[in-house]
């Protein structure tokens, strides 16, 4: 099934056309006045105000600008969802007094977080979970209504008065829609009474929408007073000196209104987890553990299946008992690890197929599950992530180009990474059906705005131990 997995993930990666990365870029390069489109089929445009180096339209580094923190937002959340645990919610353990291989009566385990004790030897536990995911913001930004600015600065193809000129800063409304339905099967064997190994198979679909409004190039358009020439009907620099009025205004080149849309839904194979966990130490009232995760990259980062980079995560997740009181048993856990990933093309510049460092991730969680009897526990966590220099988007304002004109604000992109800190709580229950067939329920609640966020996330899974 690995082998498979990794087999139709890289024929996924071989065909890069109509891939939902473009969503964004295709809605803001929609209209024809922009410039040229991306698949660069006016050779005449392309020739005379092509940028030098990224997109071949002034509204196309808007898209770029903007796409880069999303798409790392994506990859980040793609590399580090804290998807359901693969740890069985029932446990065997060998009974001292005859010698047999029992189930454990001190709890079903929590869901987003690892248990130190392991499976039991020769045990095998399977499930699945479900997931919806419905981004709302990215740094704090509500999708639905994004103010874009590309601050300008990009050389072009165009000389005018044998100078080369500049883009403009650019500005353009955005409202885009994220949708990420993950579903996970899980797999785990134990192969002694204290080591376990797991597989988490992710099947995605992904959707995203995009629509792009109210676009102003910010310039006047009149190379006589201060402006910068743009050409936007004629594209050619001496005919535009008288024409300018006509081309731009005296405010910039304006698009009221909608002016571009774009949506695309993709399903395929995600990301793959592999996980080793050994318990260190192990007692009726406390054990502790040590494993690792490794992520491959399996799933199409273009089509937001995978983040596009293989992972690395060595964890620690200690487990704690009560004693019974009455009813109840209180089983405290906490777990810390540091993830590290390679490159993905999500992190770097889908333009010129360049890849970049996704951020490292630091993480640590803590919770407690109260058992009120061998069928039923109710789970509390509170996850902690840490963003290593990661990119950012930030409010920003610059000045336009020409005489008496407003300056251009709007997002873009930080020109320093920074951590960013994000804080969720998991709040749900596992419910023993029958024998060993164990149902969850659980929400995810986000307690900030950083990085980019669904406010609440549900999870349902169905898990059995053989």
């Amino acid at each position: 099934m690995l082998l498979l997995t990794c087999s139709l993930g890289t024929l996924h990666a071989q065909n890069n056309s109509g891939k939902l990365i473009f969503v964004i870029p295709n809605a803001v390069d929609a209209h024809p006045q922009l410039g040229v489109s991306l698949k660069d089929t006016d050779p005449f445009r392309s020739a005379d105000f092509g940028t030098v180096v990224g997109s071949n339209s002034n509204f196309g580094p808007v898209a770029g600008g903007l796409m880069r923190p999303f798409n790392i937002g994506i990859a980040t959340q793609l590399s580090a969802l804290p998807i359901a645990s693969p740890a069985s919610g029932v446990i065997f353990r060998e009974d001292p007094a005859t010698g047999a291989s029992l189930p454990s009566a001190q709890s079903l385990g929590p869901i987003l977080t690892e248990r130190a004790e392991t499976i039991g030897k020769r045990r095998f536990y399977m499930g699945f979970t479900r997931q919806q995911f419905r981004f709302s913001k990215l740094e704090g930004q509500p999708l639905g209504d994004i103010h874009a600015l590309d601050m300008g600065g990009a050389d072009t193809k165009i000389l005018q008065d044998g100078v080369r000129q500049k883009t403009s800063p650019t500005t353009a409304d955005l409202q885009i829609d994220l949708r990420l339905d993950q579903n996970v099967a899980f797999f785990t064997y134990g192969l002694t009474n204290r080591l376990d190994v797991s597989a988490a198979l992710t099947w995605v679909n992904a959707t995203v929408g995009a629509v792009a409004s109210n676009g102003r190039i910010v310039n006047t358009g009149d190379p006589t007073a201060g402006g910068t020439c743009w050409c936007a009907q004629t594209f050619n620099v001496d005919s535009s000196r008288n024409t300018f009025g006509q081309d731009f205004g005296q405010s910039g080149f304006v698009l009221s209104g909608p002016f571009g849309r774009s949506h695309q839904t993709s399903t395929g194979i995600g990301d793959t987890l592999l996980r080793v966990k050994g318990t260190v130490f192990e007692r009726p009232s406390a054990a502790f553990a040590l494993g690792a995760d490794f992520r491959l990259p399996t799933g199409d980062e273009l089509n937001y299946h995978g983040s596009g980079s293989a992972g690395f995560k060595p964890f620690a997740a200690l487990s704690l008992h009560s004693r019974d009181l009455g009813i109840v048993r209180i089983s405290p856990h906490f777990n810390i690890g540091y993830q590290v990933n390679g490159k993905s093309l999500l992190a770097g510049d889908i333009f010129t197929n360049t890849k970049g460092d996704l951020p490292n991730i630091f993480s640590w969680s803590a919770g407690a599950g109260i058992s009120f009897s061998q069928r039923i526990t109710f789970q509390t966590d509170i996850l902690g992530q840490t963003l290593l220099d990661a990119n950012r988007l930030v409010l920003t304002t610059v000045p336009g180009r020409g005489q008496n004109i407003a300056p251009a604000t709007g997002v873009t992109l930080s020109p320093n990474k920074q951590n960013i800190q994000m804080n969720s709580g998991a709040f749900g229950f596992k419910l023993k059906l029958a024998g060993n067939l164990v149902f969850s329920a659980n929400m995810l609640v986000a307690f900030d705005d950083n990085g980019l966020r669904d406010r609440v996330v549900p999870l349902f899974g169905l898990g059995y131990t053989f």
